[in-house]
């Protein structure tokens, strides 16, 4: 039982960690997607949130 739990630990930690990734991952690209049709709805007057949005992704 001992044994077992050292392996397991590791293995979850790193999973956690993948998965967080992941999930800021997906939440930056929903994110990105959201500021280009920022950008298509306000492309002659830029805006602060729209220069927001350049600051957050470049």
């Amino acid at each position: 039982m001992h044994y077992i739990l050292i392996y397991l630990v590791p293995i979850l930690c790193i999973n956690s960690i993948i998965i967080r990734v992941i999930m800021i991952k997906i939440i930056t690209i929903i994110f990105s997607f959201q500021c280009l049709a920022f950008f298509r709805k306000y492309k002659n007057k830029p805006t602060t949130s729209g220069l927001h949005c350049l600051y957050l992704y470049s």
